[in-house]
């Protein structure tokens, strides 16, 4: 496969390409003054923004509006460090937005000046000189600015505002007041309109005097403009381009009146008294509106003029509310069509092969976005840094690489460091430095791991890899590589490794942080099994891993065969790490004064550091100013202080609120967040974030501009990293991300918060998109794979993640995991690998029954859902569909959503419509090991956790999941020898040898109460399910019962005179019950505690158990006996036999219908209650079973036993009858292997036959059985349907063949002339005879009446089939030939030959026409008519094996091989057209629709596939997971039953969106076809009218067989002769066209009178029943035919067929049919409704079964 794509696609799949990607973000910076333009502001937050968004959504583009006086108390031009950050973010915006980017609101005023954050050193003194020579107050100026030597050049720089008034700030701090904030504010405007004032005089009289630089004339004039001036003059300069995408609105007011009170707000007023504009303001408003309206082009500038009012801006008033709206829109319309006119530099996707479109897009932006942010870790880097960095580890690799080119076999480099030790930076010099080493015949592919999707997980990483090699090196992708699974991707890996081999490029693979691949913490080794460590010479793997990681490391070293390959990255030395700082300071033009060296080398000295440390300490140094002492304090020996005196410095400056949730977020995101997102989440109000530090005196709420200055404070911090061409907003390091958690998120609940709130924002997210931007399946087919579907897969993987560590276990399975939008976007998105690694990662982290079940039936989905994920629904229907019964809640949605998604689907789709699978658990989910042997063991309600005890006093508490040990309970004096758990799982109750009773706080692992009640040792503790009362049992027979909350006692019982072994509660809290060694069982009132009733026994009582429904009493004695009594009376259920052993455990299933008995020898027994039957035996432990306990609806048994706890798979679905709920619709299967098949012709009934003697009729669009015909004595071998739809023909290894009436289901006749087992059977066109043969060869054409032979003689019988009345057969010598011969003339035989044996052959429906297809690897078309050969088809690789033609596209043949192909051939020309690939093993059989449009194939690789046979595309697959015989379907293709082998089971599958479902096909066969034949708008059925059975009157309806046979009249002839048969004509058995031409078969056959009775071949003799009065059989037989036109109606002409109604002149029905009543009390059932209509909604409409009608064969009404 050769891959002919544009530069830009080659460049990036050789790694060469390192420009960013195109921009998917519109950044737009908006700048206006606050006071003047708040409504409009509003305006563009609440409508104009939000319409935006859902304009761009659904591009793919996101949008952010970055207001620079949104949240802000006070203009932020007030604040220079604020102006400053704005004029960066300007070009930031520029750089980053991809159309409009800067919005410009102009209005009547044009003050603040912006004060300059810094002046160069020179023109300071120039400006300071001139003010001082004209009397000024300069002393201003020495306040505010001062001179910092360090900067390059030097130059003066303003003190924040911050240090002459405290509380100053865009918002005011929480604990300042309002009128204090106001005053400070106040003073600091006057400071800086003083200030500004003396600039601009001092810079205007030096500029005049030639004294400040006249070359960059444009930044002097920015001492002269205001803030918004100054914002749109540097927008503009940034590009010749960007006046294109700058937008302006002005805005003026007409007859302002400045002395009204609000008009300082919107107008700059010279002095209050006089009241009157400001000249500068007003000229300076014109010189912007004026740059303006010559800048910019006209459509991008909207000008308005509004009059005024006393109050300003008044949305109330009429006319400003129309400007508000008509601002709102032309804003919205101007931005929308400046997006649309943007144009994206992106690779030609449509010029792209469609079969390998959706793997090259995937590779290409994967491999894009890793190759920019390796460019950027080396920008990072810088020219000083580079050059005085160390190379020795990079020459090291050089020297490796160069040595593998002379080496026949070599191992990967891999390179070590601790975290932020400079791995990255060099594998990124490695991947750019690689091509001067090996030349430029190279292909490069780097994966920065755990950055992206694709890249974290083995399967996806192994899975990109693969597509990026073989797209690259033009390596052909079959079939057989679609299997995501992780095994068969690593082979695929190797394989391509020994093909690049063979060729002259090198492949250098940079795989960077290995250890970050996401695998369940017990499965390390997933990470590394398929790293190869053979290598060609020209393949070169190199790879990082952290330090840190030592069980990765480790399995790596242990690998190497030598360590040469393992390159160890050294921290700096003291010496190094200065030359760091001082190449880092001189790239950022920054110096440090002598004193600042010594004391930062001074701290240096001697110590070894990381990049990273150095990085950091790089930028904390570019703070220091030339005037500042520099203490040691001042220079953080450790990353940790360095890091937290960054924070401390954030918190302080913008509040400890903001920068706590900013870092928090960032901490807890996988890989980043973009900026809108982030922004999001800081101004929402439903995300709260980590909870307020208490006694927090920096609080204060967030303002826009906090987040540019964050952001940039941050920067060293953070990284850039681009995930499917979007850039996402990171810590640069893992390090420095453990060190913000350890100081924000050390609160496992603010981690859980912040979890939560990434969640919700997450599932907001995936629900937009997966409605927006997800493609749809024809999209998918067609290769139409949009750039944005990265997006959506980002927001499916953090999604989980996050509910997974928010905890929230419910909303985890309801919006992820059971999710059935989820699962599909997560396997079309990405693969089913990936699913399978979320599931696994889930199940390594909660333990749930719906995850082990999603998580095992995704493993033998595999391969299906790697070649066509659409197929997720039909896989879930197939596997899951047998536990929708009600228990799970998540699992019954999860398949009703999987059945809607396939109904509502518009293109052709295969949807099973019965279970043939099951789904087999592994017995053990999972087994934990303990130090020692366990003595007693309880697990939490949740499951998560158990908590058990050895023979010691302590408590271990573990998680069943990760195996890990949580806590340990330390309390107890001596051996504790009991547990109990409430049932809300707060408590922990345990008994001990020490006499004492703790009651435990499980989640603080703390004692509650110890109660000290006892004089000898506890045995067995309890307590109520309300957790109001505890009971204990003692040695000495005493029984005792305090309160859990106070632990006082309120009863103490001394009935017993034994040891008290056992004491349970039962649910309704009303019971307890006690066991003693005395032999009784004491049942107790929990109230009065009155002795209730006394149960003896013959030994012992040792263990007890309470049905959870209060029935039953489960008892273990010392003679090994258990006995199950009723807990009401006492008395004996059952006495449980089947174990062996010393019994040592009971436990009772929440079914209350089994029980688990626990032995000494290591087994369980599951016993059913009812029937006291021995259902399983567990043996998963060595040593005594001592505890067992059910989890909630008994999905998990765990039990424990010697040192081990082993959690066991115990569910039984509603189906296996252990539950005692509503009984659920159960199929009533065969009981033996299914062995052949039949389908009616309208394809409403099915059969099958077994083994088992039995022929079983089906409802297809029920998805029941219909009836069960037994009367065989030997396994059924055929099948055949009328084409009538009245009877079915069955033969038997019985060597009988028998009529089968489809009504009653009564054997009409049986035919007994063959002597030897049946082989085939058909029934001929007109429905009146059988056509048989044996295995022998020997044909018989009998009556279907009654039984009586017609003809008989030998001929081949090889796939014998009957068209019209010809009878097909392969046979002659090898098999080589197709005979055929009309059924009636055997003597008219004529054959055809290939050179090799004949595989298939088919009919065209005109019986014109047969088409053969042979071992001879050609098919060949031949007239029926003269046996003439017409064409010869030749194509296939391999025998052909099926071959199909349509009715009503008579050129169209389609065929199917060996070589696993199908090809669509025109007859006509013998042109092959296409060629279907798809398959994996030989097509085993092939169908067409009616009109040719769409094939469905069958293979030997068990899956069935759904073909457009125009353009080629799969459009559907359906894996039957096991082997398939053959399979079976109507003329319409509207189901498809298949024959597995070695099954009881037959599958049944819709066919959904059938193209051949309205179109009718009234012609019988024999007959030529053309468009006239072709009805639309109905049905396809057979000509006779259909009848609808209503499912209650199905039994006792008498049919039309039945009546006729019973009740046969004297003149009724049971023999016909063969002349008989051929005066009749056949128009195909219709009824209509048989009474209209004479023929109907009703009995009158023949004239001769007869009075015989009718003997009925099954061996018993039927006399008829006795004649009814002429009345009562007229009404009997008018009930019986009423459905039948020609019995209710006048014989009519033959010109208008009696199926319709009679219609007048004007469109009226003269006569109304049953029919027409039936439609109107029945809508669904009208013509125009197919078969498959009524199913689609089937689930949601069973249970109404009054009104469910089902379709029957039988008697049809049309």
């Amino acid at each position: 496969m050769v891959l002919d794509q544009d530069d830009i696609v080659q460049s990036i799949l050789h790694g060469n390409l390192t420009n960013d990607p195109p921009s998917r973000v519109v950044k737009i910076f908006v700048s206006s003054t606050k006071s003047d333009f708040e409504h409009e502001r509003r305006q563009l937050h609440e409508v104009v923004f939000p319409e935006l968004q859902r304009h761009c959504s659904g591009l793919g583009i996101d949008v952010e509006l970055e207001d620079i006086q949104q949240g802000s108390d006070v203009d932020s031009i007030l604040e220079p460090a604020s102006f400053a950050q704005q004029m960066h973010e300007i070009e930031v915006c520029h750089r980053d937005s991809l159309s409009c980017f800067f919005l410009s609101l102009v209005g009547n005023k044009y003050r603040p000046y912006p004060l300059p954050l810094s002046i160069e050193s020179s023109e300071y003194s120039h400006i300071y000189n001139a003010a001082f020579d004209a009397g000024l107050d300069v002393a201003l100026l020495d306040q505010w600015y001062k001179c910092n030597a360090n900067l390059v050049p030097p130059a003066y720089i303003i003190e924040p505002p911050q240090t002459k008034y405290e509380h100053f700030g865009l918002r005011r701090p929480a604990q300042c007041k309002k009128k204090q904030f106001l005053q400070q504010v106040q003073s600091w405007t006057e400071d800086a309109e003083t200030l500004t004032r003396i600039i601009q005089y001092g810079a205007r009289v030096a500029f005049e005097e030639g004294l400040i630089n006249q070359v960059n004339r444009q930044k002097q004039r920015r001492y002269f403009m205001s803030g918004v001036h100054a914002h749109f003059d540097e927008a503009l300069q940034l590009s010749k381009a960007a006046s294109q995408r700058m937008l302006c609105v002005i805005r003026q007011f007409e007859g302002l009146n400045t002395s009204d009170t609000n008009a300082s707000s919107y107008a700059d007023i010279a002095s209050q008294e006089g009241a009157t504009y400001e000249e500068e303001s007003i000229s300076g408003i014109q010189e912007l509106i004026d740059s303006i309206i010559l800048s910019l082009e006209r459509k991008n500038v909207h000008y308005f003029s509004i009059p005024w009012l006393e109050s300003g801006v008044d949305p109330d008033n009429s006319e400003h509310g129309n400007y508000l709206d008509k601002f709102g829109d032309v804003i919205l319309s101007t931005l929308k069509e400046m997006i649309s006119d943007a144009t994206v530099s992106s690779p030609e996707w449509e010029g792209l092969p469609s079969t390998v479109k959706k793997a090259v897009q995937e590779v290409v932006l994967e491999s894009h976005a890793h190759l920019v942010n390796a460019y950027h870790n080396l920008h990072a880097l810088g020219v000083s840094q580079s050059l005085a960095s160390d190379c020795g580890p990079l020459l090291h690799i050089q020297q490796l690489m160069l040595e593998d080119e002379n080496r026949m076999r070599h191992s990967p480099v891999i390179v070590c460091g601790r975290n932020g030790s400079g791995k990255s930076t060099l594998l990124s010099q490695v991947l750019m430095y690689c091509t001067e080493w090996l030349g430029n015949d190279i292909v490069r592919i780097v994966r920065h791991v755990g950055k992206s999707l694709t890249s974290t997980y083995t399967p996806e990483l192994l899975r990109n890899l693969c597509l990026h090699i073989s797209l690259v090196f033009g390596f052909d992708i079959t079939p057989k590589h679609y299997s995501f699974e992780l095994g068969k991707l690593s082979i695929w890996f190797q394989d391509l490794l020994k093909l690049v081999e063979t060729t002259t490029s090198d492949l250098v693979i940079v795989l960077d942080n290995l250890h970050d691949l996401r695998s369940p913490p017990n499965n390390q080794a997933a990470i590394l099994g398929w790293l190869p460590w053979n290598l060609p010479a020209n393949v070169h793997i190199i790879c990082s891993v952290a330090e840190e990681h030592e069980t990765v490391l480790g399995l790596l070293k242990s690998r190497m065969s030598t360590g040469d390959n393992l390159i160890q990255i050294p921290p700096l030395n003291h010496v190094a790490a200065v030359s760091m700082i001082q190449s880092n300071l001189k790239d950022n033009k920054h110096l440090l004064t002598t004193n600042q060296w010594y004391t930062l080398k001074e701290r240096l000295n001697g110590q070894s550091f990381s990049p990273l440390y150095v990085k950091l300490l790089s930028h904390e140094a570019r703070r220091w100013t030339s005037w500042q002492d520099i203490l040691d304090n001042d220079v953080p020996q450790t990353l940790q202080e360095l890091i937290n005196r960054l924070l401390l410095r954030l918190e302080s400056q913008y509040g400890t609120s903001t920068v706590r949730k900013i870092a928090s977020y960032l901490t807890c995101t996988h890989y980043g967040l973009r900026e809108p997102e982030i922004l999001e989440l800081l101004t929402a109000a439903e995300f709260e974030g980590p909870s307020a530090v208490r006694g927090d005196d920096n609080a204060r709420e967030f303002s826009f501009m906090d987040w540019f200055g964050v952001k940039q404070e941050l920067d060293s911090l953070l990284k850039e990293y681009y995930v499917g061409n979007r850039p996402y907003i990171h810590w640069s390091n893992s390090v420095v991300t453990e060190i913000v958690r350890e100081r924000f998120l050390s609160n496992p609940s603010d981690a859980r918060i912040c979890h939560t709130d990434l969640a919700s924002a997450f599932y907001l997210s995936f629900l937009e998109k997966a409605e927006e931007k997800v493609p749809k399946l024809l999209e998918i087919t067609k290769g139409k794979k949009t750039d944005t579907s990265s997006d959506l897969l980002r927001e499916v993987d953090e999604l989980w993640f996050h509910l997974l560590l928010s905890k929230d276990y419910k909303k985890l399975k309801q919006d992820a995991i059971c999710n059935f939008e989820f699962l599909l976007s997560a396997v079309r998105g990405a693969s089913i690998g990936y699913l399978r690694s979320i599931l696994e990662f889930v199940r390594s982290q909660f333990l749930d029954w719906e995850v082990e079940l999603l998580y095992n039936m995704t493993k033998p989905s595999v391969d299906v859902l790697s070649q066509d994920p659409q197929q997720l629904a039909t896989e879930i229907l197939n596997w899951l569909r047998p536990y929708k019964d009600g228990t799970s809640e998540f699992l019954d949605s999860l398949v009703s959503t999987a059945l809607r998604w396939c109904n509502s689907n518009s293109y052709p789709a295969l949807i099973p419509q019965n279970s043939w699978l099951n789904l087999v658990l592994a017995p053990q989910v999972t087994v934990i090991t303990c130090p020692g042997p366990i003595s007693h063991m309880v697990s939490t309600p949740d499951s998560q956790y158990v908590l058990c005890s050895t023979q010691e006093k302590i408590i271990h508490m573990y998680n069943l999941p990760s195996k890990n040990l949580i806590k340990t309970f330390l309390g107890h004096k001596a051996a504790i020898t009991c547990l109990h758990m409430t049932p809300s799982g707060r408590y922990l109750v345990s008994g001990s040898e020490d006499t004492d009773v703790i009651v435990w706080d499980v989640e603080k692992g703390s004692v509650k109460h110890r109660l000290s009640y006892h004089i000898a040792g506890v045995l067995c503790v309890a307590t109520t399910n309300s957790e109001t009362l505890v009971l204990s049992g003692s040695e000495v027979g005493v029984v005792i019962v305090a309160r859990l909350d106070s632990g006082h006692v309120v009863q103490r019982l001394e009935n017993h005179r034994g040891v008290i072994n056992c004491v349970a509660v039962n649910s309704g809290d009303d019971i307890f019950v006690t066991g003693s060694s005395d032999c009784t069982v004491c049942i107790w009132c929990l109230e009065d505690f009155k002795l209730l009733n006394t149960i003896t026994l013959t030994a012992s009582v040792c263990y007890m158990e309470l049905s959870r429904d209060s029935t039953f009493l489960l008892l273990g004695c010392e003679d090994n006996t258990v006995h199950v009594r009723s807990l009401t009376t006492g008395s004996d259920v059952h006495c449980l036999q089947g174990h062996s052993g010393t019994v040592t455990s009971l436990c009772f299933a929440r079914d209350n219908c089994r029980c688990i008995v626990g032995c000494h020898n290591g087994k369980s027994y599951v016993f059913d209650i009812l029937s006291a039957k021995l259902l399983q035996t567990l043996g998963g432990h060595s040593d005594a079973v001592t505890s067992l306990q059910t989890q909630e609806n008994d999905t998990f048994l765990i039990s424990a036993g010697g040192n081990k706890i082993v959690v066991w798979n115990f569910y039984s679905k509603r189906s296996e009858g252990y539950h005692p709920r509503a009984k659920v619709r159960k199929v009533d299967n065969h009981k033996d292997v299914a062995t052949c098949l039949a389908v009616s012709r309208d394809g409403s009934l099915a059969a099958s036959g077994s083994k088992d003697h039995s022929v079983k009729v089906w409802h297809l669009s029920a998805r029941e059985t219909h009836m069960t015909l037994q009367g065989h004595t030997a396994p059924i071998t055929c099948l055949a349907f009328a084409p009538n739809g009245l009877f079915v023909v069955s033969g038997s290894e019985d060597i009988t063949l028998r009529v089968w009436g489809l009504t009653l289901g009564l054997v009409v006749s049986t035919f007994k002339e063959h002597q030897n087992k049946i082989a085939c059977v058909s029934v001929t066109s007109d429905s009146r005879r059988v056509l048989s043969a044996d295995v022998q060869g020997s044909y018989r054409l009998w009556q279907a009446d009654s039984g009586n032979q017609v003809l008989g003689y030998l001929r081949p019988l090889h796939q014998m089939s009957l068209h019209a009345s010809t009878v097909f057969a392969i046979g002659g010598k090898n098999d080589n030939s197709v005979r055929f011969w009309p059924i009636l003339d055997v003597d008219s035989e004529k054959s055809v030959t290939h050179s090799d044996a004949i595989l298939c052959y088919t009919v065209t429906y005109d019986c014109k026409t047969v088409v053969t297809g042979s071992q001879d690897m050609s098919l060949k078309v031949w007239e029926v008519a003269t046996g003439k050969l017409t064409q010869v088809l030749v194509g296939h690789e391999g025998p052909v094996t099926c071959v199909a033609v349509a009715p009503f596209s008579p050129s169209l043949v389609l065929s199917g091989s060996m070589d696993h192909n199908l090809i669509v051939w025109d007859m006509t020309t013998g042109d092959d057209n296409l060629t279907l690939r798809g398959h994996k093993e030989a097509i085993k059989t092939v169908q067409l629709t009616l009109e040719g449009s769409v094939v469905i194939s069958g293979s030997d690789d068990n899956t069935f596939q759904i073909w457009y046979t125009q353009t080629g595309h799969r459009i559907a697959i359906l894996d039957l997971h096991m082997t398939m015989v053959s399979m079976a379907t109507s003329l319409h293709v509207g189901h498809i039953v298949i024959q597995l082998a070695n099954s009881n089971l037959v599958p049944v599958i819709r066919v959904h969106n059938n193209p051949g479902k309205g179109i009718k096909l009234d012609l019988p066969p024999g007959t030529p076809v053309n468009d006239e034949g072709k009805l639309l708008g109905h049905s396809l059925r057979s000509v006779l009218p259909k009848r609808i059975l209503l499912r209650g009157n199905l039994k006792r309806e008498q049919s039309f067989d039945s009546f006729y046979w019973d009740l046969r009249s004297p003149k009724h002839d049971i023999g016909a002769s063969l002349e008989d048969f051929k005066r009749i004509p056949s128009p195909f058995g219709s009824r209509e066209t048989l009474h209209l031409a004479g023929t109907v078969w009703d009995g009158s056959v023949g004239n001769r009178p007869s009075n015989r009775s009718i003997t009925l071949q099954d061996g018993g003799g039927i006399q008829p029943k006795s004649k009814l009065s002429k009345h009562k059989m007229l009404k009997k037989q008018h009930s019986m035919f009423a459905c039948f036109p020609e019995f209710t109606q006048q014989p009519q002409s033959p010109l208008l067929s009696p199926q319709y109604p009679k219609v007048d002149g004007k469109g009226d029905c003269l006569v109304r049919s049953p029919v027409t009543r039936l439609a109107k009390d029945f809508p669904d059932l009208s013509h125009s409704g197919g078969l498959e209509e009524n199913e689609t909604t089937l689930e949601e409409t069973e249970s109404n079964n009054a009104t469910l009608v089902r379709d029957s064969s039988v008697c049809s009404i049309s």
